[in-house]
Formats: structure tokens, C-alpha cells, sequence
């Protein structure tokens, strides 16, 4: 099973707006300043769903740049 399993499971325009949102804000920010607050915020999630798709901040950002 993938780490990403709970991630994948979810609908397209779910995780293309999940993963839109994350690419602007690393990139704006930089890793170090990258908010997942802010993420969660802009992406309309929960903090607790967040951390259900991803294992941690650097993981998500590992995620995008495979994803990229």
C-alpha cells in the first residue's frame, strides 16, 4: 500500500485543488515559511485531513516534487 493511499483515494478536482494550493504557497514561501495552516485554509480542509493524506510538511513538499 502506498503512503499516499488516503491521498489517492480522493475525487480529482479534491486533490488538483489540494495540490494547486500547496505548489503556490512553497513557492511563494519557500519551504521554511510554507504555512500548512495557510494550506489547509485556501484548500478548505482540516489540518487533521491534511496530515491523513500526508505524514508531514516535508512530506507533501517530497510529494509535489514527484509529482512536478
Amino acid at each position: 500500500m502506498s503512503i499516499y493511499s488516503n491521498f489517492n483515494k480522493l475525487k480529482e478536482d479534491k486533490k488538483r485543488k489540494i495540490l494547486s494550493v500547496a505548489m503556490k504557497e512553497f513557492y511563494r514561501h519557500g519551504f521554511e515559511k510554507t504555512s500548512t495552516n495557510e494550506i489547509c485554509k485556501k484548500a478548505e480542509i482540516s489540518k487533521g485531513a491534511l496530515f491523513n493524506y500526508f505524514n508531514s510538511k516535508k512530506d507533501l513538499y517530497i510529494y509535489l516534487v514527484e509529482f512536478s
